[in-house]
């Protein structure tokens, strides 16, 4: 019989939890050598509050716009490496408005 690997205990975190504790998201591409920390209370004005994994189905990346390769992570920084970081603030959530158009046809009236 072979050996089976240990099962994984996955630990559904929510951004709520996070935020309460004073974490930080990090979000980090695998395509690009940059790694971006948001708060997670404004990530909850955008999605919800929603499991910390699930961030990396829904967000992209803010350089090359990709999102297949999108690694969520929490961070509990000190206070030193907090006073270092530059961290993204939501300042305002924009609503594109695009118009559907349907065309009527001319109503033909025979007698």
């Amino acid at each position: 019989m072979p050996d089976l690997p240990p099962r994984r205990r996955t630990l559904i975190v929510l951004l709520s939890w996070a935020h309460a504790r004073g974490h930080l998201v990090q979000v980090g591409c695998g395509f690009q050598a940059g790694v971006r920390y948001y708060v997670p209370d404004d990530l909850i004005r955008l999605f919800g509050d929603v499991d910390v994994q699930s961030l990396e189905r829904k967000m992209k990346c803010g350089r090359c716009g990709r999102g297949d390769n999108v690694e969520v992570d929490l961070r509990l920084p000190s206070a030193a490496e907090r006073q270092r970081m530059t961290i993204r603030r939501l300042v305002d959530i924009r609503v594109k408005r695009i118009p559907v158009w349907r065309d009527d046809a001319p109503q033909n009236s025979d007698p």
